[in-house]
Formats: C-alpha cells, sequence, structure tokens
C-alpha cells in the first residue's frame, strides 16, 4: 500500500512538473506571475516579491527605485493609478522552470499587469518603463493592449520614461524610418534582429512617440488612452 501511495505521488509531482514545464515554454511570464505567491519569495512592506538572496539594502532601495518611476510616470502625464505585481529576481535562472529577461518585462494577467526585474534592471529606467507599461495597461484595458495597440506604440510611449542614452535621438524621423517604426505591431517583430537592430526599434519608436506627445501635450494621454478603452480605434485617437 505504502509503495502504491508513493508511485501514485511521484506521477503526481511528474505531472506537475509537466503542466510547469509546458506553461513556462508556452506562457513562461503568465505562468511565472501565477505562481508568484507561493514561490517561497520575500515580500517587501509595499506587496512587491524579492528573491530571498536579495540583501536588505538593495531591498530598500528598490522601494525606493519603485516610488521614483512612479513619480518621473507623475510628473510626465499625471499620478499613476496602476498597481502591477512586482517581483525583482537576483538570479533569472534559478527559478526552474522558467528564464526570465536580466533586465524586465511586463505581463499581463486578466485585469492586472505582472512586472519581473532582473539583476540588469534593478535601475530608476528600467523600473519607470515597465511601471510605464502597467499604466498603459490599467488605462487602456486588456483587450485593447491586445487588439488595438500596435507594439511599437507600447514601447515608444514606455521609453519616454526611460532615458539611458543609447535610446535618445534629437531629428526628426525620416519617411522611411517612420514606416519601419509603424511596421512593428507584434512583440515578435519589435524584438526581431540583432542588438542594434533592436535598439533602434527602441529610439525610432520613443522618437515617433514624442513627436506626438508633443502635438497633444503629455497630460492628455491618459484621456487618449481612455478613449481607446471607451471602444475607439487606435487611428481615430492617435492618428497613427
Amino acid at each position: 500500500m505504502f509503495k502504491r501511495k508513493r508511485n501514485i505521488i511521484a506521477l503526481a509531482v511528474g505531472i506537475l512538473v509537466l503542466a510547469l514545464a509546458t506553461l513556462a515554454f508556452a506562457f513562461p511570464g503568465q505562468a511565472a506571475c501565477a505562481l508568484v505567491d507561493i514561490s517561497g519569495l520575500d515580500t517587501l512592506p509595499d506587496g512587491t516579491r524579492v528573491q530571498q538572496a536579495i540583501s536588505a539594502t538593495e531591498k530598500q532601495r528598490i522601494l525606493e527605485l519603485i516610488q521614483q518611476g512612479k513619480t518621473r510616470i507623475a510628473k510626465m502625464f499625471g499620478e499613476p493609478r496602476a498597481t502591477p505585481k512586482l517581483v525583482f529576481l537576483k538570479d533569472t535562472n534559478a527559478w526552474f522552470p522558467f528564464r526570465f529577461n536580466e533586465y524586465g518585462t511586463t505581463f499581463y494577467l486578466a485585469n492586472r499587469a505582472c512586472i519581473i526585474i532582473g539583476y540588469k534592471g534593478t535601475n530608476l529606467d528600467v523600473v519607470a518603463h515597465e511601471l510605464m507599461h502597467s499604466e498603459i495597461f490599467a488605462r487602456a484595458g486588456a483587450w485593447q493592449m491586445v487588439a488595438e495597440i500596435p507594439k511599437w506604440f507600447d514601447e515608444g510611449l514606455a521609453m519616454q520614461v526611460d532615458y539611458r542614452p543609447r535610446f535618445i535621438r534629437t531629428q526628426p524621423l525620416e519617411p522611411a524610418e517612420i514606416a519601419l517604426v509603424r511596421s512593428l505591431q507584434s512583440s515578435s517583430q519589435f524584438s526581431s534582429g540583432t542588438d542594434e537592430q533592436t535598439t533602434q526599434h527602441y529610439t525610432l519608436a520613443k522618437t515617433l512617440v514624442q513627436q506626438w506627445l508633443a502635438k497633444i501635450g503629455d497630460k492628455n494621454l491618459y484621456s487618449s488612452l481612455e478613449r481607446l478603452r471607451q471602444g475607439e480605434k487606435f487611428i481615430s485617437v492617435f492618428g497613427q
């Protein structure tokens, strides 16, 4: 009887591991975010989850970066209202079977965003960037993120609060560059190519969205995203 129970337990564990591996392959971020609450991570006072290997000093710095990121968004667009699930990992390869970007990625679970920050992303630019993704999601809605907002626009908006020098461009875009940016509709298209090409995608998207914001005013962004939530089409709201 004991041997039979042990075999059943082993089978159940094997099925669970296989299920996790399948989820990790098909929907890695969404699956990981769904399991955060049972993953053994430490919880900071604001609810942010962090790997136990992160020191007390680093935890305090993380709390400060989150607040600074929200402040950066507030100064440009207005007070943020998104309440994403935030996870900071010191080792992005240790959370088997999940592997994550060493900088940061935002995933979407139902009506809430989930942000996973890697060790290379524990800085103000990356944190503000990912928080901005969650704010777009909170303002526009889940369906609009999938059906209406192209990836170049999503990334271009997030780049407005990301001041990393390599993504800064001062001259206007050429027609061919605008056409290139607008062709990057999906995540796979936006992230395709070499590191140099991906950097170009972020830079051009940032510049194009910056030019659009100069016309409507930064403080009108939230109301524009709300129009999307109410059912208007992307092209009628943003003219892109």
